[in-house]
């Protein structure tokens, strides 16, 4: 983002960095990643029942370079570049393809399963004490307690 600002924008500049064992390689490494995911996971999580070809359409729309494996028939080999350092899983992957088919357009249907949701009891009382000390005018503040031991005794 901040490229723009510099006497060449958009320009990255590599570095060599020599590792102590002796070693060295170049940063940043901007060479695509290769990664797999399924693509029964990326159906059955988004109730769709899209053809590999289709699902490979709507991952190009979100920058990843997918295409059928043709080792596996179930599977996309998909090249995430490193412009995208937020997919790291294939729930990843996953939710590119539905944001590119539209979240809207996802068919809505129940859960196959039931549950029963409340507050777990010691979330519930700090949530009342926290209502309660701020409607009393108190401002929350991060105790001692919560500070790892070595930045107490630091000071």
């Amino acid at each position: 983002m901040f490229s723009e600002y510099c006497a060449v924008p958009f320009e990255i500049e590599p570095v060599l960095i020599h590792m102590p064992d002796g070693t060295s390689h170049i940063s940043p490494p901007l060479a695509a990643r290769q990664t797999v995911a399924s693509s029964s996971y990326v159906n059955a999580a988004t109730g769709l029942s899209l053809s590999r070809e289709d699902q490979c359409n709507l991952l190009t729309r979100m920058s990843l370079f997918a295409k059928p494996s043709p080792t596996n028939t179930d599977e996309l080999d998909v090249s995430v570049p490193a412009t995208r350092s937020d997919i790291l899983h294939e729930c990843d992957i996953m939710e590119d393809a539905a944001i590119a088919y539209g979240f809207n357009n996802l068919p809505k249907s129940m859960p196959t399963t039931n549950t029963v949701a409340k507050a777990h009891p010691t979330n519930k009382l700090s949530d009342i004490i926290r209502k309660e000390c701020a409607m009393a005018g108190w401002t929350e503040a991060l105790p001692l307690i919560l500070v790892s031991i070595c930045c107490i005794f630091r000071a």
